[in-house]
């Protein structure tokens, strides 16, 4: 039982199991203050509201850290494939990839985010009856990714600055690569 605690761990392993512990806390944390929060007392509204965008960014944090176990189940090119797939009603996915051999795993798992995110933005954003196209290529100097839509389109340099919790979006996919 001690052992299950932590007894006996050092150094990084002790951390780790320290973080996880305080992550796993944070949720009852938040429920108990969205209680306290039924009065309608701002105070306490402002301080759930806090701890929920703090929570929100740091599942985000865990999530983009996450390798999905598609990759090792079957590569990135059918799992690309796969996520192509199942993009949902209303948007045609068509891919093209062309890649002599597969990427190291942090380039894999890079790659699969971005389209992953680029997906959920052209759901969002492009509109009934988007088409997107995903298309991947082995260069001399790495990767090429290009994910292009159908939808109305926008100027970057227009972008309004992200707000905590409003979404990942390009920020995301820029950190990515």
């Amino acid at each position: 039982n001690a052992a299950r605690h932590g007894a006996g761990a050092s150094g990084p392993q002790r951390r780790r199991q320290d973080d996880a512990h305080q992550h796993h806390r944070r949720p009852y944390a938040l429920a108990r203050r969205l209680d306290l929060a039924a009065d309608g007392d701002p105070a306490d509204l402002a301080e759930a509201t806090r701890q929920a965008r703090a929570l929100v960014r740091e599942l985000r944090q865990v999530i983009a850290g996450m390798r999905p176990p598609v990759l090792d189940d079957l590569g990135l090119v059918p799992a690309l494939r796969q996520l192509a797939g199942e993009a949902g009603e209303g948007i045609s996915v068509t891919v093209s990839l062309e890649l002599a051999g597969r990427p190291g795993r942090d380039i894999e798992t890079a790659l699969f985010r971005v389209v992953q995110e680029a997906l959920s933005n052209a759901r969002a954003h492009a509109g009934a009856g988007a088409a997107v196209h995903i298309g991947l290529a082995e260069t001399d100097e790495g990767y090429r990714l290009a994910i292009t839509d159908n939808g109305a389109g926008f100027d970057p340099r227009n972008l309004p600055t992200a707000r905590a919790g409003s979404g990942l979006g390009l920020p995301y996919m820029r950190e990515r690569i």
